[in-house]
C-alpha cells in the first residue's frame, strides 16, 4: 500500500480473491455526504501547481492492520514509511483541483513537449502528519466486501515562489469509513486522502485565498479547519 508498508504475520498477505465476478465494479456504501468542493468557475484560481506529498510520521510507526473473515484474523500490520509519498497522492490531488476548476498549468498526461507547471507562481504542498487505517475483508457469495475505517491529518501549505515563503497554511483532520463490494475500487489509502483534499477545497478560507483577484501580499494563515467525522457504516 502506498505511503505505508506491510509486515506479514505468518498468514496470507492479501485479502482472498472473490469466488466469482472479481472484476465487478466496486460499490461504495456511505450514509453521510462528503465535503463538496467549491467550484471556482470560469475565472479559475491563482495559477498553482501541486507536485509533492510528504509523509512525516516516524519510520515504522504502526498505522493499522488488515484482517479477514468472521474471526477477524490479522493478515498484515501496516506501518508508516516517511518521506515523499506515492505519486498517486499527487494525481488524486490534481484530479480534485481540476474538477473544482482550479488553474493548474501543465498536463499530467503530457509525455513530450514544454513543461508548463514551472510557470505557476504558487505551489501547493501536503504533509501527512498522521494516518490510521484498518481494513477488513469478508468473503461473499460472489465477491468480497472490503470495509475500511481510519483517519488522516494533513497540513496543507501554499508557497509563493517569488516571495520565497509559505503564505498560507491549513490543517485538515478527516475521518474515513468506506464499505465496497468487489476489489476494483480506489485503494482505501488514496480514497481517504481524496476525502481530505475535498475537505480543503470546501474550506471557505482556502477558497477565498485562492481567488485570482486576491492581493499577493496577504499574510499567511495557519489554523486548523473543523474535523470531518467519519460517516457511520
Amino acid at each position: 500500500m502506498a505511503g505505508c508498508q506491510s509486515r506479514d504475520a505468518g498468514l496470507p498477505p492479501s485479502p482472498p480473491a472473490a469466488p466469482a465476478a472479481q472484476n465487478t465494479a466496486a460499490v461504495a456504501e456511505s450514509t453521510e455526504p462528503e465535503p463538496q468542493p467549491v467550484d471556482m468557475g470560469a475565472r479559475g484560481s491563482r495559477p498553482v501547481v501541486f507536485q509533492r506529498v510528504i509523509i512525516s510520521m516516524a519510520s515504522g510507526a504502526t498505522i493499522g492492520k488488515v484482517t479477514g473473515g468472521l474471526l477477524n484474523i490479522q493478515w498484515q500490520t501496516l506501518k508508516a514509511v516517511p518521506g515523499e509519498g506515492a505519486k498517486q497522492f499527487v494525481y488524486v490531488g490534481r484530479e480534485e483541483l481540476r474538477k473544482a476548476k482550479y488553474t493548474l498549468p501543465g498536463d499530467d498526461n503530457q509525455l513530450f513537449g514544454e513543461e508548463e507547471s514551472p510557470k505557476a507562481r504558487y505551489e501547493l504542498g501536503a504533509q501527512i502528519t498522521w494516518i490510521q487505517l484498518d481494513i477488513h475483508a469478508q468473503a461473499g457469495w460472489t465477491q468480497p466486501t472490503i470495509e475500511s475505517n481510519g483517519a488522516i491529518s494533513v497540513e496543507w501549505q501554499v508557497f509563493d515562489s517569488e516571495a520565497k515563503k509559505v503564505i498560507f497554511k491549513r490543517s485538515m483532520d478527516t475521518g474515513f469509513h468506506n464499505r465496497t463490494k468487489g476489489t476494483s475500487g480506489e485503494p482505501p489509502m488514496f480514497a481517504m486522502f481524496r476525502l481530505n483534499v475535498r475537505q480543503l477545497l470546501a474550506d471557505p478560507g482556502f477558497v477565498s485565498f485562492m481567488q485570482p483577484d486576491q492581493p499577493d501580499s496577504k499574510p499567511a494563515e495557519s489554523h486548523a479547519a473543523p474535523q470531518v467525522a467519519a460517516p457511520s457504516g
